[in-house]
């Protein structure tokens, strides 16, 4: 953990995020039903579509290849663990899993294909690098999912991209966190512009922007969408912000009392350590506060088990591998058809949630792309 002054906020400046156009999920379709009665007419009874006959062979193949290999960082532990048995006692299908963030993954996934090895299946992580992986020519579409058929049954489109490259499995919140042993929720700032004054000066951490997306899209979804400007985060700068070298570690040092406030930390992480006891709720800021896509899948362009992969893609998307999920990881759905499962601490008023808009993600994947090929880390 070190500290960031004026630099830091000058590694945010430099940074403008975009998201990629959502498709239009395609129309309903109908899916064959049972007859009533053993006696009723072959001639009354419907027949299989063209597209669940399509799935069907999808189905039979993916159970033939076996497996699907995970590049990921988010289903990862115990998540991990639970997603990969679900999905296995229902296809019988193995989850091979490789874990690392993004900024890891997408290199070596890189480097394997110069090399011409294709290990990679499913690249899991943040809207933003599933958009460069797409960008650098690393995947391909995932096809006619069937999910693509439902209709109002959304929160959140999952499909990102109208190439169907990209699917999104969940939507979460990065907001401020506070320790409440350190202070007193009534106490709180209410607002982001508070966070200047002079009493939280040395109080405040907040994850990498080199090695962790929170505190750039935080940056940009204040500038972009809620009329800040750089001057605010030089300001902020000068509060001698304390910068933790992941996401993880940022949300373990407010756990431990070592900060009072989390400027940009994500409920899909919060939410479990609250689950399990740790003395942290949200602050809702009334400017508002940011509700980017959570994660993301994108199916490799070389992928070894592409129908094991679009029947995982189906069905992490699908109510049954929503609710589990959900349940899990202590987030919101993506579906309107699954409960909510956040912890009651996090159940707060938000004034306002800011979704990412298309350019932001656009213009982050540019940057993000600029950055992997020049090998240059934003300096300090």
């Amino acid at each position: 953990m070190k500290k960031g002054f004026l630099l830091f906020c000058i590694s945010l400046v430099v940074l403008l995020v975009a998201c990629t156009p959502k498709a239009t999920p395609a129309p309903a379709t109908s899916a064959p039903t049972a007859p009533a009665k053993a006696t009723t007419p072959i001639s009354a009874l419907p027949t299989p579509t063209t597209q669940d006959a399509a799935w069907a062979k999808v189905v039979e193949a993916a159970k033939k290849e076996g497996s699907v290999s995970l590049y990921s960082w988010g289903l990862t532990g115990d998540l991990g663990v639970t997603i990969s048995k679900a999905f296995k006692d229902k296809y019988g299908i193995n989850v091979e899993m490789t874990t690392g963030t993004g900024a890891q993954l997408v290199p070596r996934i890189q480097a394997e294909y110069r090399s011409g090895q294709y290990v990679a299946d499913i690249l899991e992580g943040s809207p933003i690098n599933a958009i460069f992986a797409k960008t650098e020519k690393l995947t391909q579409s995932f096809g006619e999912l069937p999910q693509k058929a439902s209709k109002d049954v959304w929160v959140r489109d999952p499909f990102l991209d109208k190439e169907g490259h990209i699917v999104s499995f969940f939507y979460t919140i990065h907001g401020a966190y506070i320790n409440t042993n350190l202070l007193n929720p009534n106490d709180a700032p209410k607002s982001w512009k508070a966070l200047l004054e002079p009493k939280w000066k040395g109080k405040m951490v907040v994850p990498d922007p080199d090695s962790m997306p929170t505190a750039n899209q935080l940056y940009v979804v204040l500038t972009r969408q809620l009329g800040f400007t750089d001057d605010f985060f030089r300001d902020l700068a000068k509060q001698d912000l304390l910068i933790s070298p992941t996401h993880p570690e940022a949300d373990a040092v407010l756990g431990r009392g070592q900060a009072s406030i989390n400027l940009a930390s994500s409920l899909s992480t919060m939410a479990p350590m609250i689950v399990q006891g740790a003395p942290i709720v949200p602050i809702a800021m009334t400017e508002g506060v940011p509700s980017p896509d959570g994660s993301a899948l994108n199916l490799m362009a070389k992928a070894p088990h592409p129908n094991a992969s679009r029947l995982f893609a189906d069905w992490l998307i699908s109510k049954e591998g929503q609710e589990l999920h959900a349940k899990t990881r202590s987030v919101p759905s993506v579906r309107k058809d699954v409960a909510d499962y956040r912890p009651q601490a996090t159940r707060i008023n938000y004034t306002k949630l800011v979704p990412m808009s298309e350019e932001d993600w656009n213009e982050g994947a540019r940057v993000q792309r600029e950055k992997v090929l020049s090998k240059l880390g934003w300096k300090r």
